[in-house]
């Protein structure tokens, strides 16, 4: 993840992969995740980062865990500081149950890796796309993380209905009502984009836990009905979004959301 890493995306990670058996809503992930790294940063493991949000690791720390993760080619990291940023051969990912590439100049047509679980990317060129079926064998992924890339046209992400976290940062994207398709999704990041609405098929992701939606300065519109179908909805973040909220009773095609509908969700 990076020196000064966020807590909060750890926290996405760590939802999204079921680290923490027994553990069933945001908050009690995020205390239990507070306590190991608490105990992590008293053994010299972790360190403190430049917020109270924001945590840590040395170099010879994080090589270490690398080194001790990759044994049996289950893992594979690609950092933007590595001398080659060719996406790496079939056989070499195949194995693989979790993959970390930054800084790609270039993607296969399809990601050959049927075990796979998480998986983290994000590009040198913002308008780089992803292609139409890279996520064909891919079925088994329950994170995706993806910064600075194009989803503009993405239909084969609609066939991972296995995934669980769902993180957007600075990418450029589409039409998202294939979002609607992940049915097991508890966890929607999508920050800073260009989207301008949430579709009413994002209301079909009855299991979401935690929706996301910072600094998506063109959204205006969340369509009527969405909110109060995400029943199991606990967090929800729209700082710098410019939605102008409906009108209680008035409800049509052309209109907003209302403030009214998170009343109705008991566990935000």
């Amino acid at each position: 993840m990076g020196h000064n890493a966020p807590l909060e995306l750890l926290l996405v990670f760590v939802m999204g992969l079921g680290l923490f058996h027994g553990v069933n809503t945001v908050e009690e992930t995020r205390n239990r995740l507070l306590t190991v790294m608490s105990d992590l940063k008293a053994s010299c493991l972790l360190l403190d980062g430049n917020t109270n949000k924001r945590f840590d690791m040395h170099d010879l720390i994080s090589d270490v865990a690398m080194s001790i993760a990759s044994k049996g080619n289950s893992v594979f990291v690609l950092r933007y500081k590595h001398d080659s940023n060719d996406w790496p051969d079939d056989e070499t990912v195949k194995e693989c149950d979790k993959i970390s590439c930054f800084g790609m100049s270039e993607l296969p047509d399809q990601l050959k890796c049927p075990k796979l679980t998480f998986l983290s990317m994000g590009s040198k060129d913002p308008w780089m796309k992803i292609p139409t079926n890279f996520f064909k064998e891919t079925k088994n992924l329950k994170v995706l993380y993806l910064s600075g890339m194009n989803l503009s046209s993405l239909p084969s992400i609609s066939l991972l209905g296995n995934l669980r976290a769902l993180c957007l940062r600075n990418c450029v994207l589409g039409d998202i009502a294939l979002f609607g398709e992940l049915k097991n999704l508890e966890i929607l990041n999508i920050i800073n984009s260009d989207i301008e609405m949430l579709p009413e098929e994002i209301g079909q992701l009855t299991k979401l836990k935690r929706l996301n939606l910072r600094r998506c300065s063109k959204l205006k519109r969340i369509s009527p009905g969405i909110l109060c179908k995400l029943s199991r909805l606990e967090e929800l973040y729209m700082r710098d979004s410019l939605v102008e909220w409906g009108a209680e009773g008035h409800s049509s095609k052309e209109s907003n959301s209302c403030l009214a509908e998170l009343n109705a969700l008991s566990c935000l």
